[in-house]
C-alpha cells in the first residue's frame, strides 16, 4: 500500500470524517505495544468505558463494557463486530450521559489529539467525573506522517501539552505518564 505523499492524500483516502481504522494498522508492533499497554493497566473485572472507540476493535481487546464514538458509521460496525459490548454514538465535547462514578476504568486511547484545545478541559472534566478507579490515556509521540501530521489531529503532544493534561488532573493521588518512542501513556489513579 503506498503512503500517502501530502494532506490532500490523506484527505481523500481518509475522508473529512473519522472513517473505521484499517485493519493493517491493528499489525503494527507499536499498536501491539499500546493494547498491552492498557490491558496491564485495568484491573480484573473492571467496568470500562472506552471513549472514542472507533469500530470497537480496543474496546473488546481491553475487555471494555460500553465504548462511545461521535461516529454513527463507526458505532454499526462495533454492533455488528462486537454485539457482546455496548456502543454508543456520542460527542465527547458535550456532557456525558453517564452518572457519576459509573465505571472503573474511563480509557481515551488516541482521543485527545482529536478535540480541539478549547474542549479538552471538558472532556478530561467527564472523564475524571465518570471514572471510579482511574483513567488510562494513550496519545501518539512520535512525528511522523501516520502519527503526527494527519489531518485529522488538532493537536500534536509535546512534553507542554502533556504536562497541561497531567495539570487538570493535580489534585489526584498518583499519576503516572510514561512513553516510548510512538506513544505517550498516562494513568490517573483516583
Amino acid at each position: 500500500m503506498r503512503r500517502p505523499r501530502n494532506y490532500k492524500e490523506w484527505f481523500e483516502k481518509e475522508g473529512a470524517i473519522e472513517h473505521p481504522t484499517h485493519l493493517e494498522t491493528l499489525q503494527k508492533p507499536e499498536q501491539k505495544a499500546r493494547i498491552d499497554w492498557l490491558r496491564k493497566h485495568i484491573p480484573p473485572r473492571a467496568s470500562v468505558l472506552d471513549i472514542g472507540c472507533n469500530w470497537g476493535y480496543v474496546s473488546n481487546m481491553i475487555g471494555a463494557s460500553c465504548g462511545m464514538d461521535i461516529n454513527l458509521e463507526n458505532i454499526n460496525k462495533a454492533m455488528r463486530e462486537f454485539p457482546h459490548i455496548h456502543f454508543m454514538q456520542g460527542d465527547i465535547t458535550e456532557k456525558w450521559q453517564f452518572f457519576a462514578g459509573h465505571y472503573d476504568v474511563v480509557v481515551m486511547a488516541d482521543v485527545l489529539e482529536h478535540i480541539d484545545g478549547d474542549k479538552v478541559g471538558h472532556v478530561l472534566f467527564e472523564a475524571d467525573r465518570v471514572a471510579r478507579q482511574k483513567i488510562l490515556i494513550t496519545m501518539p509521540w512520535k512525528k511522523d506522517e501516520y502519527y503526527a501530521f494527519c489531518f485529522k489531529h488538532k493537536w500534536f503532544p509535546s512534553p507542554e501539552q502533556v504536562m497541561l493534561v497531567a495539570h487538570f488532573f493535580c489534585g489526584v493521588p498518583k499519576i503516572t505518564i510514561e512513553c516510548d518512542s510512538v506513544f505517550m501513556y498516562m494513568e490517573v489513579i483516583k
